[in-house]
């Protein structure tokens, strides 16, 4: 998981534009806000389904999946409903009730009945429940994830499969519904939980990491696209956005936080990328001075790094999103300025930053020809007196 620690730090940084405090736990501020809402789930679940007093004599009678449906039907306000299956939109349980009415109630309620009742094994469990039902993913983790939330995890495989590529976890959860891949899946999360754990967030449970995943997930959906240049077919589902509005009524201050949660990652992955080209070369301890300045706004560029001979390389990133032969990006005065004082300086093109092989290519400030600058600011002087 190499890119954990660079996904954390945005994570991070995104919850301290929110909070105003620093992310130290998942039981405070707008995370909880947004992810509180699993314990009220499971809690709820489980009070329907009230398995302790499930009878052997049920098995069959279509009542325990009745208990099963209504657990699965929670919608008791905007704060405490099943966010966990889109049943409503998708009605992914439909498969219970019809299995409720036909010759599978016997099967599945005593598959059913064994899971609640601690009668039987979990991983003896879940592959039958697959044949009986099909291959339903994400209900049969839901099923697996209310009888106990400190082994078992819900699962929203497309979602997921995209954050395990990008913290480089090697596990594929898309059409891969089977006991064999969910006790990896839980596996995984479980070794983020302890990664957590280790850059002091208190009291992680397997469930916070879960939740860590969803939020990663969650930030892509906010980006309209990683340049920032929003589409109009897109644009109505962006942060601010009222429905029924405009799709320019956008809300601005999002969309910056957004872009600037994916310019410090193209800066992590160039500061990255340069200790490696120096340790590479023989020169560690060169690669241990280089660091980033992105917070001084007065130096025109983002990474101090160097040359073999110890020389600077002064480094200006820009996190692109498209991958072609003609790139465009905006560069302030003070780095033109930078480039045309003899200074080493570069500019490092990021590209697919948040893809699991990202590039970086290196341009000399000074080698970008002048009729390739356009200036698209103009500065306007106006007194009282000027009309």
């Amino acid at each position: 998981m190499i890119r954990f620690h660079s996904e954390l730090e945005n994570l991070k940084a995104h919850l301290l534009d929110y909070d105003g405090f620093p992310f130290e736990s998942f039981t405070r501020g707008k995370l909880y806000d947004w992810e509180g809402y699993k314990d009220y789930v499971f809690t709820e679940a489980g009070r329907r389904l009230n398995w302790k007093k499930w009878k052997p004599k049920e098995v069959g009678t279509g009542a325990i999946l009745d208990r099963v449906i209504h657990a699965v039907e929670i919608a008791d306000g905007k704060q405490k409903r099943n966010n966990l299956l889109q049943w409503k939109q998708y009605g992914v349980h439909r498969v219970l009730s019809e299995a409720r009415d036909d010759d599978r109630c016997s099967r599945v309620e005593r598959l059913l009945y064994d899971l609640y009742t601690d009668e039987g094994i979990a991983d003896e469990i879940f592959d039958p429940l697959v044949e009986a039902l099909g291959k339903k993913y994400p209900l049969i983790a839901y099923l697996f994830f209310i009888k106990d939330c400190s082994r078992f995890l819900p699962i929203a495989p497309a979602k997921f499969d995209g954050v395990f590529e990008r913290l480089s976890v090697d596990l594929q959860t898309s059409g891969q519904c089977g006991w064999e891949n969910y006790s990896a899946y839980l596996a995984a999360i479980g070794q983020l939980r302890d990664l957590l754990e280790t850059e002091g967030i208190a009291g992680v449970r397997l469930l916070d990491a879960h939740s860590f995943c969803w939020l990663l997930a969650s930030l892509d959906e906010a980006e309209e696209n990683e340049s920032g240049i929003a589409l109009v077919e897109e644009v109505k589902s962006l942060p601010g956005v009222v429905p029924g509005t405009s799709a320019r009524q956008i809300d601005w201050e999002a969309l910056h936080r957004v872009r600037a949660l994916l310019g410090r990652l193209g800066e992590e992955l160039a500061l990255k990328s340069e200790r490696e080209r120096l340790n590479r070369a023989g020169r560690p301890d060169l690669a241990e001075q280089v660091h980033l300045v992105s917070d001084d706004h007065t130096k025109g560029y983002d990474l101090h790094s160097f040359e073999l001979d110890g020389s600077d390389r002064l480094i200006e990133v820009k996190t692109m999103s498209e991958d072609n032969s003609t790139v465009r990006f905006f560069t302030s005065q003070r780095q033109l300025d930078l480039a045309h004082s003899g200074a080493n300086h570069f500019y490092y093109l990021v590209r697919g930053a948040r893809s699991k092989n990202p590039r970086i290519e290196a341009i000399r400030a000074n080698s970008i020809p002048a009729e390739a600058i356009s200036p698209i600011v103009h500065e306007v002087v106006w007194t009282e007196n000027s009309n």
